[in-house]
């Protein structure tokens, strides 16, 4: 009867024992499955301001979506971004684009959008320039940790670097800088937003920057080449499928890719 009761015991325990480990083994599978970008606010194409996060965040996150993968974004300034990113706090920047020094720490998922950098002068002034060189007697607006920016700085280029687009061009339009970066999704999305501000700028050509867009997943995370095949799995599915430009429609464009 002893030897009865304690068999019963163990058994019990050992079952408590296998159900706890299932549940822990569950919770580390959901846990890995949980993906976290960081990213700034870059409205209209993503921003905390923006329906659902964006354009971009809403494919993102539908990409993740098929292949399993919880997806949250954090808006944050975007040199915390890819700093925090880098050391592992986060899994990654979003729609960021890839750089030679962000290789070292980052791997890219496929292109999502193209990415084209512009110089911005006021309206009264006209600037035009066929190598960066002859761009050194200027001081530019950059957003702190752009491609654009690291670009300028590897020529040579006096930057004054802010968190926002909206800083750069109140500074260019008060005369405190002769350019400033950006792109025409963000210039388009200030107009909208200030009609006020139309008519006060100009671009000016040719691009600093043509690229494309991605999604970067740190390096410190040892799974990084995984997630980046499944995401790219996911994208290809909604690509195929028409979901990928069913959200872009909705989101108002005509077509990012």
């Amino acid at each position: 009867m002893r030897f009865l009761f304690q068999y019963n015991y163990f058994s019990r325990l050992l079952l408590v024992f296998m159900l706890a480990s299932i549940g822990v083994a569950r919770l580390t599978i959901a846990q890995e499955k949980t993906i976290v970008l960081a990213t700034m606010n870059w409205a209209p194409v993503y921003a905390e301001s923006e329906p659902n996060g964006g354009v971009f965040t809403a494919l993102t996150r539908e990409a993740f979506h098929r292949v399993g993968y919880k997806f949250e974004v954090q808006f944050v300034p975007w040199k915390r971004a890819i700093k925090n990113s880098k050391a592992g706090k986060y899994d990654g920047v979003m729609g960021a684009a890839m750089t030679s020094e962000r290789a070292s720490f980052f791997t890219k998922t496929e292109s999502i959008m193209p990415y084209v950098v512009l110089l911005f002068s006021r309206e009264d002034e006209t600037i035009t320039y066929t190598s960066l060189s002859e761009l050194r007697s200027y001081t530019i607006g950059t957003i702190n940790g752009s491609a654009g920016e690291e670009r300028l700085i590897a020529a040579g280029i006096a930057v004054e670097s802010v968190k926002s687009y909206e800083q750069n061009f109140m500074k260019l339009v008060r005369k405190r800088l002769n350019l400033i970066e950006g792109d025409q999704f963000v210039m388009s999305g200030l107009m909208k937003k200030n009609p006020n501000y139309q008519g006060r700028i100009r671009p000016v050509y040719p691009p600093l920057l043509k690229t494309q867009l991605y999604n970067l997943i740190t390096k410190a995370r040892p799974d990084h080449a995984v997630i980046v095949t499944d995401f790219n799995r996911g994208l290809q599915e909604i690509l195929a499928d028409g979901t990928f430009n069913a959200i872009v429609k909705k989101y108002g464009y005509d077509k990012l890719r």
